[in-house]
């Protein structure tokens, strides 16, 4: 006995024969239902959303007796934005598919040119993209693994909550928290744990602030809350108070107690600043101050803080100097083929040798202020150049066809002559120019989308690839990867860990790779450290993985050794 499978269709059409012929298509699929809901016109459409009849895809025409054009497919998107629109013309301008899609369009097809399970197909197929939009879009805006807004939501969020705030005359406070000594947990207990503790913080963190109070995860292991409506310094002190108090409790990881304390800065608008990015860089100052002091405690912001200033000031003039004293070496992390378990290419990662430290410095400790300072795009050059001088190296000791990545910094990208560093560094080493990745990552992509395109195309036009760093953390928009020319995407860690823990995360990474591969691109998988996870890769068809399964960052000569031995 089949059971048959309902599918709600909106039909938008004002030709009753075109009407009729797609009603008929789709009676005749077996084994299936289609509803079909028939309007001439986009106000019955609209009227039909408003009613709250939401259908699971709509089939548009786009010649109609009240919209015309590209416009009917916005009046349905912003009426519905959520429903996948798939349009029926008879314009057979290519140009039309990419408009429709950048419009808001699922797919284009051309009347009378569908058979019924061709159209049924391509029904579901838009659904089902609809639904991978959805989870995209989510992702953007959201952070993965403790569902907390991300810090794109959290800006959009802080610079809303200042203009009620000013219009309102009250207070508003922001809490800056860092964990303390986190990273000693990941390195102890492992990358699994860390996750595990960073969602528990989460779920406490929410747990005592108010309903209307907003949490958000920044990265790693920082988080912030915004605190609207409050009449003095005093009220975002008691939540500060409440935070340190939740997470004093310790926590059940694995089996084991673990124990942790925040460190948390306090910045109040009007007192510590009148715009976002004034009472963000306040609020860290005042977590520093309470790292300074010995950690698990909150401090408000005052001007005495910017004595902590000069700190920053420090560290800014000795890694100055760590230029002039070639203080800067490049470890390499191997990229690995998911098929042949081979060396395809390798990620250049920056150290810095700070004779102030007993260890190597890694780039988050120094990346903000190289790129706050500009000294990023002198730096920035370097690494490309020793790079690909390692690479040629490389090639001359038999490790032939290896490729290098190189992330590139929005000030790198958007500087002037952003592409002759690229050039000097290619001729210089005498390395082709088709063994060498430049990554980005999609904020920088559009930061400024014109520019972005123009450098690009350079680059491109060079033989040298360009991969997109980190995807899915960031803006996850399809149609950029139709208007910026690429060669790969690497799929950010965050996914890859819950990939065999989380059905989403698996459907996510699973479209990701198909919707790659569809457009012609590579896909990379960062952050593989389980042989389930590479596995799974393994089946999804991904192309090339790197992470701590195999190997962490090594020293050049480590890494040829790595590559001769296997």
């Amino acid at each position: 006995m089949h059971t048959e499978i309902c599918t709600r269709v909106l039909l938008v059409e004002d030709n009753s024969s075109d009407a009729f012929f797609v009603e008929e298509l789709l009676s005749q699929i077996p084994d299936e239902h289609f509803d079909v809901c028939h309007v001439e016109c986009i106000s019955e459409a609209q009227a039909t959303f408003e009613h709250g009849t939401m259908p699971d895809v709509v089939l548009l025409d786009l010649s109609l007796p009240d919209s015309n054009g590209m416009d009917s497919i916005k009046a349905i998107h912003n009426a519905a934005p959520h429903t996948p629109i798939v349009v029926l013309s008879g314009n057979e301008d290519p140009s039309a598919l990419r408009t429709a899609v950048q419009v808001g369009a699922q797919d284009f097809l051309l009347k009378g040119e569908n058979d019924a399970r061709f159209l049924c197909k391509t029904i579901h197929y838009a659904i089902e993209r609809q639904r991978t939009e959805r989870e995209l879009l989510k992702l953007a805006h959201y952070d993965s693994l403790t569902g907390l807004a991300n810090r794109a939501l959290f800006n959009d969020d802080l610079r809303r909550a200042l203009a009620r705030t000013k219009r309102q005359n009250e207070v508003l406070g922001l809490l800056f928290i860092d964990l303390d000594h986190f990273k000693a947990i990941n390195d102890t207990l492992g990358h699994e744990v860390g996750d595990e503790l960073l969602c528990k913080v989460a779920e406490r963190i929410k747990h005592v602030i108010r309903e209307g109070d907003v949490a958000a995860r920044l990265g790693g292991d920082e988080f912030t809350v915004i605190i609207e409506g409050i009449e003095a310094i005093s009220s975002a002190e008691v939540v500060a108070r409440k935070i340190l108090q939740a997470i004093a409790t310790p926590f059940t990881l694995s089996g084991q107690e673990v124990r942790i304390t925040p460190s948390i800065g306090i910045a109040t608008f009007p007192a510590a600043g009148n715009d976002a990015t004034t009472l963000m860089r306040n609020a860290d100052r005042a977590m520093y101050r309470v790292k300074e002091q010995g950690r698990n405690n909150y401090q408000v912001y005052s001007d005495a803080l910017n004595a902590s200033g000069l700190a920053r000031l420090n560290l800014e003039q000795n890694l100055r100097r760590a230029i002039d004293r070639e203080e800067f070496l490049l470890h390499y992390q191997p990229i690995f083929d998911v098929a042949t378990g081979e060396v395809r290419a390798v990620e250049a990662l920056l150290r810095w040798n700070s004779p102030d430290h007993d260890k190597l410095v890694a780039p988050l400790e120094f990346i903000s202020i190289l790129e706050q300072t500009g000294l990023i795009v002198a730096v920035g050059e370097w690494v490309l150049r020793t790079a690909c001088t390692q690479c040629k190296a490389w090639h001359d000791a038999g490790a032939r066809g290896l490729r290098v990545a190189v992330n590139v910094s929005p000030r790198q990208l958007h500087g002037p002559n952003p592409v002759h560093w690229i050039k000097r560094a290619l001729k210089s080493s005498g390395l082709n120019a088709k063994y060498l990745d430049v990554e980005i990552t999609e904020g920088t992509m559009l930061e400024h989308p014109e520019i972005s395109a123009v450098v690009l195309q350079k680059i491109r036009a060079m033989g040298v690839g360009i991969s997109i760093d980190d995807f899915g953390t960031g803006y996850s928009s399809l149609s950029y990867l139709m208007n910026f020319k690429v060669n790969s995407i690497k799929i950010d860690r965050s996914f890859i860990n819950e990939v065999t823990t989380s059905g989403a995360s698996s459907v996510i990474v699973t479209a990701i790779i198909q919707m790659a591969h569809g457009l012609g691109l590579r896909v990379i998988a960062e952050g593989v450290e389980t042989e389930s996870q590479l596995e799974f890769l393994r089946t999804q068809g991904c192309d090339e993985f790197q992470g701590f399964l195999i190997s962490n960052p090594i020293e050049p000569e480590a890494l040829l050794d790595l590559i001769t031995a296997m």
